[in-house]
C-alpha cells in the first residue's frame, strides 16, 4: 500500500513539475491523469473493499437474463 501511494505521488509530481502546461503536453497530462485514476481505484478497492463483477453467459441472446 505504501509503495502504491509513493508511486502515485511520484506520477503526480512528474506532471506538476511541468506546470504551466503547454498545449503540446495534453497527451502527457491525460496519460498521467489516467494512471492516477487507476491507482486511486486500486487504493479504494484495497481500503473500502469495493469490488465489481460482470457475469457473462455463453449462448444467451443479448438482453436475456
Amino acid at each position: 500500500m505504501a509503495l502504491n501511494v509513493l508511486l502515485g505521488l511520484n506520477v503526480l509530481c512528474a506532471a506538476v513539475v511541468r506546470f504551466p502546461w503547454k498545449k503540446s503536453q495534453i497527451g502527457f497530462l491525460v496519460t498521467h491523469a489516467g494512471i492516477l485514476v487507476l491507482m486511486l481505484g486500486a487504493v479504494l478497492t484495497r481500503v473500502a473493499g469495493i469490488d465489481a463483477n460482470l457475469p457473462v453467459f455463453e449462448g444467451r441472446p443479448r438482453g436475456a437474463r
